[in-house]
């Protein structure tokens, strides 16, 4: 036995005391979140920092065991709360292919996947987590219930929220998730009536103000969907789905600069750029201001994503056009104020010589009086000089000495 082996039986209890921080600063965030809003950009700071910590406890753990699935199931919940999808992602399918019977991995991957908007990923890796384990949890359940909505799938949506809440009646995201059934089948009194179950429940979810936005939207009372977007962000400014309401409600009203401002938060937020609806939204706002060449360069993203989408083949050849006519009348225009420029200066130019004219004239009339009165007369040189010339004196100093 050599002294490696001795000191790994110290080494395990440090790891598990420095994994132990990590869950503890994890289940801090998750705990802080339903517990804002007062001074939320500071908590929201505190937050990401609880998260960053975490990371780093986790690197370290990861690289001392490399081969702990856990360990990255742990550091992809972190990489969540942090909004950094991909890395989150990415340690989950390095957990699965370590164990595919990891289903936390599977849960954290679903989560992570609704994030990217990739929805019927996410339903396959919750199903996963739901089929794989004997006893099924509501969360898991209303959290498929939600991405079921969110695909028109409202049958199998239902089923999942009522089978939710028979086994947890206080399962918050269970009526969430029948509040998103009932917007989609736009009986707006049950959507209300479930909101404020799942308020009760839990009073600062983030979801309930979030879907009372959507509803009022979907009513086109444009003002109360922005009164209930920034109660949600208030509750937790992160989510980019707000902003998409926000900017959704501004192309209804006419907004087009708030339009434009609020999709790209929504983009930035969501932190991937493959969000064709946000794109088209910001690609009209832009074109509704005659910006039209930023308009064409979110039209070619999306075609580049989906380049059989007919909407957006449509909109790009709307905007080249217009774009075209637009730089021919701009060259019109410039023709047009070089021409006007050339005339202004041809019309000064004629105004200064006519005033030199007005200038001059004067002076001539009175000289010639003055010619009439001189009159020269001739004067010869004396013959010494040795030069004969002729001299004109005027005649009034001809008899002066």
């Amino acid at each position: 036995m050599n002294a490696s082996d001795l000191a790994k039986p110290a080494r395990l209890p440090i790891l598990g005391l420095v994994a132990f921080a990590a869950v503890l600063l994890l289940d801090g965030l998750i705990m802080m979140n339903n517990s804002l809003p007062e001074g939320w950009q500071e908590k929201l700071l505190q937050d990401q920092e609880r998260c960053l910590v975490a990371i780093g406890f986790l690197d370290h753990l990861i690289n001392e065991e490399p081969e702990s699935d856990q360990f990255l199931v742990e550091r992809s919940k972190a990489y969540l709360g942090v909004s950094d999808w991909e890395a989150s992602l990415t340690d989950c399918k390095q957990a699965m292919r370590m164990d595919k019977k990891n289903l936390d991995a599977y849960r954290v991957s679903a989560r992570t996947l609704y994030k990217l908007s990739n929805l019927k990923s996410a339903i396959k890796a919750i199903s996963q987590t739901i089929d794989g384990q004997p006893n099924q949890l509501a969360s898991d359940l209303a959290f498929r219930s939600i991405l079921y909505s969110e695909t028109e799938q409202h049958e199998d949506a239902g089923k999942d929220a009522n089978a939710a809440i028979k086994i947890d009646p206080r399962c918050g995201e269970a009526y969430i998730a029948l509040a998103l059934i009932h917007l989609k089948q736009s009986e707006y009194r049950k959507t209300i009536s479930d909101l404020r179950i799942a308020q009760d429940i839990t009073p600062n979810d983030p979801r309930v103000p979030m879907i009372m936005a959507k509803m009022h939207l979907a009513k086109r009372d444009c003002q109360q969907a922005f009164e209930y977007a920034n109660k949600t962000l208030a509750l937790d400014p992160t989510l980019w789905q707000v902003y998409e309401i926000r900017a959704e409600g501004h192309r209804l009203s006419h907004e087009h600069d708030a339009t434009v401002v609020d999709t790209t938060l929504a983009l930035g937020l969501a932190n991937v750029t493959d969000f064709p609806k946000l794109h088209l939204i910001r690609a009209s706002a832009n074109a509704s201001q005659g910006k039209f060449s930023a308009a064409i360069d979110d039209c070619r993203r999306v075609l580049a994503l989906q380049p059989d989408m007919v909407a957006a083949k449509e909109l790009l050849s709307t905007f080249e056009q217009e774009r075209k006519q637009q730089m021919e009348d701009e060259r019109k225009k410039k023709g047009l104020k070089a021409q006007t420029q050339s005339s202004a200066q041809q019309q000064q130019q004629q105004q200064q010589q006519q005033q030199q004219q007005q200038q001059i004239s004067p002076l001539q009339q009175n000289a010639a009086p003055l010619q009439q009165q001189i009159k020269l007369s001739p004067v010869t040189v004396p013959e010494n000089s040795g030069n004969s010339q002729t001299l004109k004196v005027p005649e009034n100093d001809r008899n002066k000495p």
